[in-house]
């Protein structure tokens, strides 16, 4: 592990879709969020205008494929924020309505039933 690696949790805590803490690491405000069996780290504040990113609900998105067919992916990997509704994918960072918006996600992992951040 890194000096930049922190034990943040015991996985039991986040052990359900959609599960989520809240917490500070060397100043850096984060949501630790469990997605479908995997875990991933945001910040917690919303790019757009401060909104609580990290309180947000999880849903999944529309999607468009090669022939123009519009389908929903449900794997509820999206993040809203409560304030104006911007959507992040928790998996990439990216915004789901306008690329001006990015949000940065960090490694999250578990280890021996410990879940760990690097920052």
């Amino acid at each position: 592990m890194s000096d930049r690696t922190h034990q943040i949790e015991d996985a039991d805590r986040l052990d359900e879709h959609g599960s989520r803490i809240i917490i500070e690491i060397d100043g850096v405000s984060v949501a630790v969020l469990n997605v479908n069996g995997e875990y991933h780290t945001i910040p917690t504040v919303c790019p757009h205008v401060g909104g609580p990113l990290g309180e947000g609900a999880l849903a999944g998105q529309a999607t468009i494929d090669e022939c123009g067919e519009i389908g929903y992916d449900d794997t509820e990997e999206v993040i809203e924020c409560p304030w104006h509704t911007r959507r992040f994918d928790v998996t990439t960072g990216e915004n789901a309505d306008a690329s001006c918006f990015q949000i940065p996600t960090f490694d999250t992992w578990e280890e021996n039933g410990e879940i760990y951040v690097a920052l």
